[in-house]
């Protein structure tokens, strides 16, 4: 029964290793890809700064501002295409990166299931309470049952406890003394003066 659990865990650590790498191939196309385009639009800058500094040479200023206009409308055109094949090229790795998931998860459903067949074939294990008691087969026979016999060392400590003097207790909290009431003081008659 080991032998099927690590078959299925050697299973699928050699399915992922598989993943992980068609991964490393979908993320090193998509890489290749991107720093094409970056090399085209650097490319592209190097072009560009190149016509301009061409276009600066003129000594006319409407033939000037004519070529940068010109400059100007076909850098953004050129600009536009880049940013369009960027978002195609995003676009087809997005597919490619949701395929290789779909494709993850239908591979760990197919192993799951696999794993629930195998152990659902497999004969369960028997309860502690159903499985009968080993016989003991022990050389000494046991001594009959009698009062528990002290131990030296046992017999020390019980020694040793007796010996202590008890513990003090502590003393009784006094209830609070119950107050008196006030006596009223009569007022002494003032003597009368005549």
């Amino acid at each position: 029964m080991t032998n099927q659990y690590a078959d299925s865990f050697n299973e699928f650590g050699k399915s992922a290793i598989e993943a992980t790498k068609e991964l490393v191939e979908i993320n090193s196309r998509l890489m290749s890809k991107m720093l094409e385009n970056q090399i085209s639009v650097a490319n592209m800058f190097v072009e560009s700064s190149e016509k301009q500094v061409s276009s600066v040479s003129t000594a006319d200023p409407k033939d000037f501002v004519a070529s940068q206009t010109a400059f100007f409308e076909e850098y953004a055109t050129k600009l536009t295409e880049v940013a369009q094949a960027n978002a195609k090229l995003a676009q087809e790795a997005g597919e490619e990166l949701k395929t290789w998931f779909e494709k993850g998860v239908k591979t760990a459903d197919e192993v799951v299931k696999d794993a629930a067949k195998t152990a659902a074939t497999v004969s369960p294990i028997q309860p502690v309470a159903k499985i009968a008691p080993a016989k003991k087969t022990s050389a000494k026979k046991a001594a009959p049952k009698t009062a528990p016999v002290v131990k030296p060392a046992t017999a020390k400590k019980t020694a040793k406890a007796s010996a202590k003097p008890a513990a003090k207790k502590a003393p009784a909290k006094k209830a609070p003394a119950k107050k008196a009431p006030a006596k009223k003081v009569a007022a002494k008659a003032a003597p009368k003066v005549a």
